[in-house]
């Protein structure tokens, strides 16, 4: 196999794996999104205004920053749902609620009320006490527990601060004191010991009691040890093997008596606990609607019992004024009115302020009904923009993926046409290398190098020709992409896309321009005469459109009748490229003026194109460089450097000369002189080096 086989078999294979990887990536992502759910991040006050420019994090992961109108995309995993937690980034706030449906997260973000601090329990030990449960009576009163680590989070007001022991109840533990040590308060507690019962000597033991009538120390035991009890447990401990019937009258009414006292202290702390004391900054919503609901029940069969009792008594007292009203003097009979007539004021009262309260409740629980519908009206709307937005997102997916298998094949097909116009150029090149030496070894070998020349010229205008025709056979394709494109703007609404392809689609047109200018540079037509002012003023208008879209100035100063012998088409070429350079540059500059000038005037036998600019300028050590091919001399260029190289061949063409004289982010002047007396033969020159080139 030969070495040009070689190479070319390793530039196919190396396109192939290119092509292969490329499709292999967009499997892989194409993968990853069905692993992934895209949601919509939507972010409320608790008034449902829209509240941006903030950071959140959704179960512990990054942060992803909303917008000024609340809003963002965000990706989550599958195993990331349902969604645990959604921390804020700005302390001073928390998502007071969230949720999740049909793809878009609603978060309720409020200010917070209170703030978290660490608490550590500690034994008179020294050791951590870890699972305590333990309650905090503060502003509002929380039950908490404590961690493995000995370690409890109380929730306090932004100005609370925890000063005494008091404020705490350990289950099983005695507060001893509470300090403030490394960021976090340290309580020590003291375990409870188990109280001892002390018995009488005198008294007998109950184990040593037969527990029936027929044995006097029961009953005397019992007698002793009644007033004693204080809890229902040893009550019933006391009682549970006796035989109550064998009992005198007496016991069994101290036991009946106890039991109900007993009885009556529990429930009175089971009605002095209410449910509302529940209800806090870190309860669930749910809980704290049940527990609403059992204090209103409770207190209505409290209102209601107070209402019975409170009839019977006036009855009572009723039935004792219609007994005793006979035997009240006046003074009495007054006195007794004017604390009837107070009871019925404060009566009055009462019930005025119950029904200004019930009145209050009632329009917190209607205004708390109008959020909750205002909320799922919202929901359905954002649900049905969701919908859209993702038929929208699968449509453009598949455009783009179409878009850009297509953009990926002329991609290479450009490089690859590229390629092979620099490996024919080198080749040119070393063949012109073996015609000299050849013409060095032997001077006799006419034949053979004219053969050879023959040949080179001979490939030399099949190169141009194969550059030339596949610059403008590729133009087609990017026509029927501009139209495809067109097509694609009327059935979708994302301009942003089209535009992107309309863009892309040009900077390929002119790229295929640019390199079918190169190979015509070569034959560029004959020598005639040509009015240079028409010539300037035709290419000038070119660019009114960026003229007036730029805000430029520009400015021809052109003698109207020059007219000289020279190449039509390369003149315009040098003047098209140097006035586009110059035009892009004064545009990107932030400036209010921005100015072009274009200046052409006869100086002997020479034609002097003068094109100057106010633009961002050229650094001297870049300057030398900026007439090779391909080379951008700053970041801001847009371009694929040829435009400057093309001038340069140009006047090179022309037997001219071109200089370039700058100053940074001030101005940039051009200068090309072009010879116009062809008395010379400068024409012949030409052709004789377009063979040596």
């Amino acid at each position: 196999m030969s070495v040009r086989a070689f190479k070319y078999k390793r530039l196919y294979t190396s396109v192939y794996h290119i092509l292969l990887i490329g499709i292999l990536l967009i499997s892989v992502e194409h993968l990853k999104a069905q692993d992934t759910q895209v949601i919509q991040i939507k972010a409320f006050n608790e008034s449902l205004t829209p509240y941006g420019n903030i950071k959140i994090s959704i179960n512990q992961g990054k942060y992803v920053e909303l917008n000024d109108k609340g809003l963002a995309f965000a990706n989550l995993k599958k195993d990331e749902l349902p969604i645990k937690s959604v921390e804020v980034g700005d302390p001073t706030l928390e998502a007071a609620s969230w949720n999740l449906s049909k793809g878009i997260l609603e978060l309720t973000i409020r200010k917070k009320s209170y703030r978290d601090v660490k608490l550590l329990l500690k034994d008179e030990n020294n050791d951590v006490v870890a699972g305590a449960k333990l309650t905090y009576i503060g502003e509002k009163t929380v039950n908490i527990a404590t961690n493995t680590n000995g370690i409890a989070i109380v929730p306090l007001a932004l100005n609370e601060r925890i000063i005494e022991t008091s404020q705490f109840n350990v289950e099983g533990y005695i507060p001893q004191n509470v300090s403030y040590q490394n960021d976090q308060y340290v309580l020590r507690v003291e375990r409870l010991k188990q109280q001892v019962t002390i018995i009488d000597k005198d008294t007998p033991s109950l184990d040593a009691i037969d527990k029936s009538a027929s044995d006097p120390n029961w009953e005397i035991f019992i007698s002793n040890k009644i007033d004693s009890i204080d809890d229902l447990t040893l009550f019933y401990t006391l009682l549970k093997d006796a035989k109550i019937e064998e009992l005198s009258e007496s016991t069994r009414q101290k036991l009946d008596d106890k039991f109900q006292s007993l009885l009556a202290e529990i429930s009175q702390s089971n009605d002095s606990t209410s449910f509302i004391t529940y209800i806090t900054d870190t309860t669930i919503v749910e809980r704290d609607l049940e527990n609403l609901l059992k204090e209103v029940r409770r207190e209505g069969n409290r209102l209601n019992a107070q209402k019975s009792a409170f009839t019977n008594k006036i009855e009572l007292v009723k039935e004792k004024l219609s007994n005793g009203i006979a035997n009240l003097n006046k003074q009495e009979r007054a006195s007794l009115l004017d604390d009837i007539n107070q009871l019925e004021e404060l009566l009055l009262s009462n019930e005025n302020e119950f029904y200004e309260n019930l009145s209050g409740y009632k329009e917190m629980i209607n205004e708390l009904k109008v959020k909750y519908f205002n909320l799922t009206e919202l929901e359905d709307k954002l649900s049905e923009s969701e919908q859209k937005r993702l038929d929208e997102k699968k449509r453009f997916q598949q455009r783009i993926l179409f878009i850009s298998a297509i953009t990926i094949f002329f991609a290479l097909l450009i490089i690859l046409l590229i390629y092979l116009w620099g490996r024919l150029k080198k080749q040119q090149r070393q063949l012109v290398v073996a015609n000299e030496k050849v013409n060095n070894i032997n001077q006799n070998l006419e034949t053979i190098v004219s053969e050879r020349t023959n040949l080179l010229e001979q490939t030399f205008k099949e190169l141009d020709m194969v550059l030339y025709r596949a610059s403008h056979d590729l133009r087609a394709p990017i026509c029927s992409i501009a139209g495809l494109s067109d097509l694609i703007s009327r059935d979708t609404k994302n301009d942003q896309l089209t535009n992107l392809i309309l863009k892309t689609n040009s900077q390929m047109d002119k790229l295929l321009k640019k390199l079918s200018t190169i190979s015509e540079i070569h034959q560029p037509g004959k020598f005639k005469k040509v009015n240079i002012y028409n010539l300037a003023k035709e290419v000038s208008e070119r660019f009114s459109s960026i003229i007036e879209a730029g805000n430029l100035t520009f400015e021809l100063d052109c003698n109207k009748e020059l007219t000289v012998v020279t190449i039509p088409y390369l003149v315009e070429v040098i003047i098209s490229n140097l006035l586009d350079n110059a035009f892009f540059f004064s545009s990107i500059k932030h400036s209010n003026i921005r100015k072009v000038q274009l200046k052409i005037s006869q100086e002997a036998d020479k034609l002097c194109i003068e094109v100057k600019d106010n633009g961002i300028g050229v650094d001297d050590k870049l300057s030398n460089k900026l007439f090779d091919m391909f080379y951008v001399g700053t970041e801001y260029s847009k371009g694929n450097g040829l435009g400057l190289y093309i001038v340069r061949k140009s006047v090179d063409v022309l037997k001219g000369q071109i200089s370039l004289e700058s100053e940074p982010y001030k101005y940039t002047k051009v200068k090309v002189e072009l010879p116009v007396d062809d008395s010379q033969g400068h024409a012949l020159d030409f052709l004789i080096d377009v063979k040596r080139v």
